[in-house]
């Protein structure tokens, strides 16, 4: 499925990607952990793969082809205190998501 994503930065086993709009990031991080959950249930002989998911939203400052500033940095904070396989976004993506099919915990 196509979310008309961007991939901005790979480093490691992580990803900072940018998508168009907030409901195509939700659904994207949606449509990763539910993959990663087919293929662990898939291989059950094997540890299973588990991605943590941040996700913000804002106008990052642009340098070439790079993303820095403020939005980044946050969305950082928010994917390092989430727990693997979950998607943990700032309360600004749940307000631009209300309307959608979206449900969101909040903890």
């Amino acid at each position: 499925m196509d979310h008309d994503g961007l991939e901005v930065v790979r480093a490691g086993d992580g990803f900072l990607t940018c998508f168009t709009t907030v409901s195509r990031a939700a659904s994207c991080a949606m449509a990763i952990q539910r993959e990663f959950d087919t293929f662990n249930q898939a291989e059950a002989e094997r540890t299973d793969i588990r991605a943590r998911i941040g996700l913000g939203a804002g106008e990052p400052v642009t340098d070439g082809d790079a993303l820095l500033g403020s939005t980044v940095n946050l969305t950082a904070r928010i994917c390092d205190h989430d727990e693997p396989g979950q998607i943990l976004a700032a309360h600004v993506i749940r307000e631009l998501c209300f309307g959608k099919s979206f449900v969101f915990h909040v903890g």
